[in-house]
């Protein structure tokens, strides 16, 4: 509001204050003069008192007018109150939700000390995160999760909101019905040039998915049909009921849609073309991906221009002092970082800033550890897979990697919200020893196993993660060195990586030291535990992880010259091709461990969610004695935002944990260029 119109109100209120004063007072006056009429006793008093009533009802009537046009001159006043306070509402709001052309141009790191080239664009052809959060940027799905917010927890992805469906409708525990909205356009660009996105491209990309993403056979195992029906609908029917089905509908790896146009041209993998908040702009390897905003974005709210951004530059450096200085300097907006450098970039901020709202701090949803090859020996024998979690000191990794000190230990899942169980807590019950640091019992079972002397081993992963990642994985290995696990990091490339070690396929020879386990993430953006148990330790991982896809005719001999873990019987032919995987009382990998399967199986059909909930609790425990992976630590996610960054209306941001961020966080998203003018 102007001030000239603010003096003005409170000088009528002032003035409408002392009338209102003084008509009361004439008004008492003559409620005592008609209180003395009764006691007149003579026609002179009479008389005059008469002439006192009249006089006094004059007085009362002119008070009464004279009340009534003040109570309409603060009625008045009130109603431009409103009028003002309104349109100050108005102004604010537009300030805060901007519309087309005002949200800013925002410079900001890919993904942290994590970026890196992407080995694709096309996320069908490959799992990394690096092709899966750029799609997020230019892609429609059916559905997507909610936005991050206040309330809205980082690690909880059930939650969503339509994308180019309305949420589904349910018909039963088995069938789901996604109306296919009439307002998704294809990006108004070349080959597309803004047609509209029909059922029959969503077929296209769904056909395509299940053919060439290796998350095809996950979804293939929940979804037994996915046909179009009438009234712009697709239905999807279930095998069986399958209680994450809506958060896999939503996930970050799965049902991207993608044009056939641009499959058909051979562009998918280097110029995507989507429906989503962003139209692709360019890859430059080893510098940046660019984008800029879609003004047709089917999600905007009411038309009022979200995705807010003009621009999105996302650069490729993952050298931590590099981001460090271009956050504290103002040439990135934002930047992921890792725990290990949060008290180098505290230091580097201006001091004027607000710690609480620069930082946010975020459970981890990436689960990671060792993992091994079961195919060969000696990590098909669970004392040795138990020996290697027992020596390792997870607080001492924690105290040396984690300057937030709010780093915990991982599970058989990551610390997803509800579901994760801390090996820490009493709930966890006995098996929780199997996590404490315990070099006796280590050394004990090491003694069983045939391993008195401790391993030397070769121990696979990729330096490409970033430099802090890799002496995040370095104190690990040096960490179970003390309890005799001599491991040699040897790092591969990381595309190679990717399509070998982290997909299962270990080497099949052997040199007389087991190379046969990595250390790594074994998935990135789970939103579920469902993720987690489908592609890691499913027998029908469509990722054969881990170490299934070795186990050849060829290579039997060898792992039964070789094998020290008493499980030689167990290499039993299954037909004329693969052989049995070795699994006696003392060992062997998930594929064949029926009471876990039963577990996992059981609570993807439990639809009540507190009992699913402790269902995975259960699990968790079970795991805990086999270790077909051996969890490390989980610090924090953690993000820096300058002051000028803003999400919606809210002053906080709050970061979606999920490959998604493309598509359900950072369109809401938008620079306060004038404050970022005055601070930099």
């Amino acid at each position: 509001m102007s001030e000239r119109n603010y003096w003005t109100r409170m000088r009528r209120r002032q003035l409408s204050r002392r009338a209102l004063l003084g008509a009361s007072a004439r008004a008492g006056v003559g409620a005592a003069g008609l209180a003395l009429v009764g006691c007149g006793d003579d026609d002179d008093d009479g008389q005059q008192a008469a002439a006192q009533v009249q006089q006094q009802a004059q007085q009362q009537q002119q008070a009464m007018q004279q009340q009534q046009a003040d109570q309409q001159a603060m009625q008045a006043a009130d109603q431009e109150d409103q009028q003002d306070q309104a349109a100050t509402a108005t102004a604010q709001q537009a300030s805060s939700v901007p519309g087309p052309g005002q949200g800013g141009d925002s410079v900001a790191s890919y993904y942290g000390l994590n970026s890196g080239d992407l080995p694709t664009l096309d996320p069908y052809e490959n799992l990394t995160y690096r092709t899966q959060t750029g799609s997020g940027y230019h892609y429609a799905k059916l559905i997507r999760e909610v936005e991050g917010g206040p309330g809205v927890s980082p690690t909880y992805h059930g939650e969503q909101t339509p994308d180019a469906s309305e949420l589904p409708e349910v018909v039963d525990e088995t069938t789901y019905v996604f109306n296919i909205r009439d307002d998704v356009f294809w990006h108004d660009v070349e080959p597309l040039n803004g047609r509209q996105l029909t059922i029959d491209d969503i077929m296209y990309t769904y056909d395509r998915f299940r053919e060439v993403s290796p998350n095809g056979a996950s979804w293939d195992k929940v979804v037994a049909s996915f046909e179009p029906g009438q009234d712009n609908a697709i239905t999807a029917k279930l095998h069986r009921p399958h209680a994450p089905f809506v958060i896999l509908a939503s996930s970050s790896q799965h049902l991207y849609l993608i044009p056939p146009e641009i499959v058909d041209d051979g562009t998918v993998a280097e110029r995507p073309v989507g429906a989503g908040p962003f139209i692709f702009e360019e890859y430059e390897p080893g510098v940046a991906l660019r984008w800029r905003h879609n003004p047709n974005w089917h999600n905007g709210y009411n038309g009022n221009g979200a995705p807010y951004l003009n621009t999105i530059t996302r650069t490729l450096n993952a050298d931590p002092n590099v981001i460090i200085q271009a956050v504290a300097d103002g040439s990135f907006d934002f930047s992921r970082l890792s725990a290990s450098v949060y008290a180098q970039m505290d230091g580097a901020l201006p001091e004027e800033y607000d710690r609480d709202r620069a930082f946010v701090l975020t459970p981890t949803a990436t689960p990671g550890g060792f993992y091994f090859n079961f195919s060969i020996p000696p990590w098909n024998d669970v004392r040795m897979r138990l020996a290697l979690s027992m020596a390792l000191d997870r607080d001492g990794v924690l105290q040396g990697t984690d300057d937030t000190g709010q780093g915990v230990w991982q599970s058989g899942i990551s610390p997803m919200a509800p579901y994760w169980l801390d090996p820490k807590s009493d709930d966890f019950g006995p098996n929780a020893k199997y996590f404490q640091l315990n070099l006796a019992e280590s050394q004990k079972l090491l003694d069983a196993a045939g391993y008195p002397d401790g391993i030397q081993a070769t121990i696979h992963n990729t330096a490409d993660y970033g430099a802090t990642a890799n002496n995040f994985f370095a104190a690990n290995v040096a960490s179970v060195a003390e309890g005799g696990f001599q491991f040699e990091i040897f790092s591969k490339e990381y595309a190679a990586y990717i399509a070998s070690i982290f997909r299962g396929n270990f080497p099949d020879s052997w040199d007389g030291e087991s190379s046969h386990l990595a250390i790594g993430p074994f998935y990135g953006g789970a939103t579920d535990p469902e993720d987690l148990f489908a592609a890691v330790y499913s027998r029908n991982s469509g990722r054969h992880n881990w170490g299934s896809s070795s186990r050849t005719p060829a290579n039997r001999d060898a792992v039964l010259a070789l094998d020290t873990g008493g499980n030689a019987e167990a290499w039993s032919p299954v037909d004329s091709d693969t052989f049995g995987h070795p699994n006696s009382a003392i060992g062997g990998g998930p594929e064949e461990d029926e009471e876990l399967h039963r577990l996992m199986d059981e609570q993807r059909g439990i639809l009540d969610f507190e009992e699913r909930v402790q269902k995975i609790h259960d699990i968790q425990r079970y795991m805990a004695e086999k270790m077909y992976t051996v969890p490390y630590t989980a610090a924090p996610e953690t993000y820096v935002y300058n002051p000028w960054v803003r999400h919606n209306d809210f002053d906080k941001v709050h970061p979606k944990i999920s490959y998604g961020t493309g598509n359900a966080f950072e369109p809401f998203l938008w620079i306060d260029e004038d404050l970022k003018d005055e601070l930099t």
